[in-house]
């Protein structure tokens, strides 16, 4: 996608249209793309406040409703938003394959931990951050981006990859002690306590943790663990 001098997407975009009349796939694709990708510019630049929905149409150059009709809400875009860096965020760890194997779920858990510095040190989360105190919606939107990054290594863990034997429960508890154990390191190198090499090796001390762990199976004798709490991702499909 082109770009002008400030960094922007171009304000036009290509008016290749279908053979009825109506844009092509092509062309609806690109301006989704520009959309997100000039929203997410604006609220790294400007923050959540200073966006509006009309210079996002104005810039690209098209009608508010096209805009409106894909985003409702500033509120909606911004989630739109977030929820893609996620994604951007994690994807270049998860590029190469996962396999259903005690190295694949290691490989599974390390990109978590990259990937989760990556998007908490980016412009755009600093940015909405400061904005979210005070602002319940906002707040609530930084809490499904997060519950949405965890599912990259809870949902993996509670299908059994590192597990399938034992307690029914087992692969779901094992999932919520990672998440707890891996963002405690997150947010240590958030803070400056860790960086580089640092990093890597208090990953591989919880990962030794991790994979004694998995050693253990419960018998048919003991009590089984409760059952934990709902993913937060599914709880906040329907915000904003």
């Amino acid at each position: 996608m082109s770009v002008d001098s400030a960094g922007f997407p171009e304000p036009m975009i290509s008016n290749h249209r279908g053979t009825r009349g109506g844009p092509t796939p092509e062309r609806q694709a690109a301006l989704d793309s520009a959309i997100l990708e000039f929203g997410k510019r604006s609220f790294s630049e400007k923050g959540v406040g200073r966006t509006s929905m009309e210079e996002v149409s104005t810039q690209l150059g098209v009608s508010k409703h096209t805009v409106y009709r894909r985003h409702p809400s500033k509120l909606a875009l911004l989630k739109a938003v977030l929820l893609k860096d996620v994604d951007d965020s994690h994807e270049t760890s998860l590029k190469n394959e996962i396999t259903e194997s005690p190295e694949g779920a290691r490989r599974l858990l390390l990109g978590y931990v990259h990937g989760e510095i990556r998007r908490l040190s980016s412009n755009l989360y600093k940015r909405v951050e400061v904005e979210a105190v005070g602002v319940e919606e906002v707040k609530n939107l930084l809490i499904c981006c997060a519950a949405r990054a965890e599912d990259f290594v809870r949902k993996p863990l509670e299908n059994g990859y590192l597990v399938r034997a034992g307690d029914p429960f087992y692969p779901k508890h094992l999932s919520e002690v990672a998440v707890d154990m891996l963002q405690g390191l997150v947010r240590r190198a958030m803070l400056g306590r860790l960086s580089g090499p640092d990093i890597e090796a208090a990953f591989e001390v919880r990962w030794q943790v991790l994979s004694a762990l998995t050693e253990k199976t419960f018998s048919s004798g003991q009590r089984p663990l409760p059952a934990p709490f709902p993913s937060e991702s599914e709880e906040c499909s329907g915000a904003v």
